[in-house]
């Protein structure tokens, strides 16, 4: 996608190499993420950032309200499965279904919480992926905007999905 938008890839694509490794500008292997320029998954920063609203960064619990049945599918709502995006209210930036639906993989490596001066801190390596978001078969109280999820690869395959974007410039 990023080739088709006349920018660079994202990640590295041959299946030698470790997976998820991103690639700057210059289509060299890079940790910095400020140097992606192509179409990526969301670090865990920005899925929050977006998530919360933006610069509005509202404090509900789901992504755009405190009433889950208003923009989430979980599974008190969703008939065990997912549903089209956009049929339940958005958040304060327009975006709909960060609270439920479909896990979110994001391109950061789990880790705890620790304080940082980064505005957008990326983890580089680990072993286990974070999720966020969600999704249709769990429990309301799994779906919350600070609920996270490790997870391997492998895991989530029929619950996750992922939701892309890129610096802006």
């Amino acid at each position: 996608m990023s080739e088709k938008d006349g920018l660079p890839p994202a990640y590295v694509s041959r299946c030698e190499v470790n997976e998820g490794q991103l690639l700057d500008s210059e289509g060299k292997v890079t940790t910095d993420i400020t140097e992606v320029l192509g179409y990526r998954l969301l670090t865990e920063a920005e899925w929050e950032y977006a998530s919360r609203g933006g610069k509005h960064n509202s404090e509900y619990k789901w992504s755009g309200s405190d009433n889950s049945l208003l923009v989430a599918w979980y599974d008190y709502n969703s008939s065990d499965k997912t549903h089209p995006v956009g049929q339940l209210e958005p958040n304060a930036l327009g975006i709909y279904d960060m609270s439920g639906n479909v896990l979110e993989w994001c391109t950061d490596f789990y880790s705890q919480y620790t304080a940082s001066q980064k505005a957008n801190p990326y983890v580089s390596s680990g072993t286990h992926r974070i999720c966020r978001g969600g999704c249709w078969a769990f429990p309301e109280v799994n779906i919350r905007v600070s609920y996270r999820f490790p997870a391997l690869p492998m895991d989530f395959a029929s619950l996750a999905g992922f939701r892309i974007g890129r610096i802006a410039q």
